[in-house]
């Protein structure tokens, strides 16, 4: 039986490695797909979110379902476990069965704590003819014959990530298609050790390569190099949430400077 949403939850992505690059891009885009969905009795919200810097530590088909296994076991990276918790929030909120945001991320927390998300990701994957099973089995995902850590030329601490040479450097290890008719290396990809805030040690690994085509690793140094920016002061990280859009309006989030 066909089922059709009664809520929607949008998560709409701002900065360099999302569609819209700006503020005031997003924010537009999120308020025309909110009255959109408004417009067809759907109680709709828009959740803005900062895409300056990859979301999370994975960037690739096994790196991220991975990550996203740990996620849901309480061990992913903060970023993503806390963009999931705003997310599944704010639909619990919409859907009705919570009525403010603190109770309903608990909800989840417990959801995740307990095991039951796990579980849950478990029954979907069965439905569907996979081996849930394997959702315990790292091992069991595509591994890359080839692992190679790109270590920081200098110490400090970093104050940008942009997320499109990072994206760029996956897919030429394998990770995506420059045209429609490349194959997909599901065990290639980048797995970031440090992210935007982090001091780094010279020599210190900031991102690891995984791939099955060698003469990529060049390439996407270069393109990782371009990506980072290191400086000898901290630097404050930007608020994951920029912003909600319902019917109301706009509830924006100052930028940080």
């Amino acid at each position: 039986t066909l089922q059709v949403a009664d809520a929607i939850v949008l998560d709409v992505k701002c900065g360099d490695g999302a569609f819209m690059k700006n503020r005031q891009e997003a924010f537009d885009l999120a308020s025309i797909m909110v009255e959109i969905g408004t417009g067809m009795q759907k109680e709709t919200i828009a959740i803005i979110t900062d895409m300056e810097q990859p979301l999370g530590r994975a960037i690739g088909n096994s790196l991220e379902v991975w990550e996203s296994i740990e996620t849901l076991k309480g061990n992913g990276p903060d970023d993503l476990y806390q963009l999931c918790l705003e997310l599944g929030a704010q639909m619990l909120i919409v859907a009705g069965i919570e009525r403010e945001e603190t109770a309903a991320r608990q909800q989840l927390k417990t959801l995740i704590d307990d095991g039951t998300a796990l579980a849950k990701l478990k029954e979907w994957v069965a439905a569907q003819g996979g081996d849930p099973a394997q959702i315990d089995d790292k091992l069991g995902f595509p591994q890359a014959s080839i692992v190679k850590e790109w270590i920081a030329p200098e110490a400090g601490y970093i104050h940008r990530i942009k997320a499109e040479p990072v994206g760029l450097a996956a897919m030429i290890l394998g990770a995506g298609r420059a045209a429609k008719e490349d194959p997909i290396d599901l065990a290639a990809g980048v797995l970031l050790h440090k992210k935007v805030g982090d001091r780094v040690e010279k020599g210190e690994p900031l991102a690891s390569f995984y791939t099955n085509d060698r003469s990529a690793l060049a390439r996407t140094e270069a393109l990782l190099s371009s990506a980072y920016t290191l400086r000898p002061e901290p630097r404050a990280v930007q608020p994951l949430l920029l912003g909600i859009v319902t019917r109301e309006g706009l509830a924006e989030i100052p930028a940080q400077t």
